[in-house]
């Protein structure tokens, strides 16, 4: 379990911010449904970690939850329609049944750790923890998870993520040193 979860006002804004975003057009409506499910069920899952003294170990799974959900139905929704849709490899599913199945999955999987938080089961929590983290991995670093929040908390945030926030109140990660364009390498 990660230290650097986001805290439990952070989690509910992104998930209000992002449901629209990944729910709406282009995703197609088989999709967008299950999404609606998973999230709807990590804001449950969240407004029981309240609850239950803002457990950390649900916040990280809402948290997980959200950045993979968010990957995926990205990566879903840039390729070419027919593709997603009817592409079938040999021994595999199509890009939008294998994304259907993990999105079936994952909700499941919430509807697991949301009975192991209200029964308080510690360890059966963990578990679903461990399941969304090995089953649903992310390449986003929840400790980086930089959120839409506010003024306030984009300053937080994006110091803790090594960013600095503008003057409009966007968050800007800082541009790498550039090499010089007129060097030479001393082989020529």
């Amino acid at each position: 379990m990660t230290d650097d979860v986001p805290d439990s006002d952070e989690l509910r804004a992104a998930l209000a911010e992002q449901t629209p975003l990944l729910t709406d057009a282009p995703t197609p409506p088989v999709l967008a449904v299950r999404v609606q499910r998973v999230l709807a069920s990590a804001g449950d899952l969240l407004d029981l970690a309240r609850e239950r003294e803002d457990d950390p170990a649900a916040r990280e799974v809402v948290a997980r939850t959200l950045m993979w959900t968010a990957e995926r139905v990205e990566a879903y929704n840039r390729l070419p329609g027919p593709y997603a849709e009817g592409r079938i490899l040999e021994g595999e599913r199509s890009a939008l049944l294998g994304l259907v199945d993990d999105l079936d999955l994952l909700g499941l999987t919430l509807d697991h750790a949301f009975d192991a938080a209200s029964r308080g089961a510690g360890d059966d929590l963990a578990r679903q923890l461990s399941v969304v983290t090995d089953t649903f991995p992310s390449a986003t670093d929840v400790a980086h998870l930089i959120l839409a929040t506010g003024p306030a908390t984009d300053e937080q945030t994006a110091a803790r993520a090594g960013a600095e926030v503008g003057a409009d109140g966007i968050p800007r990660m800082p541009v790498p040193e550039q090499p010089d364009p007129t060097h030479v390498p001393e082989d020529q």
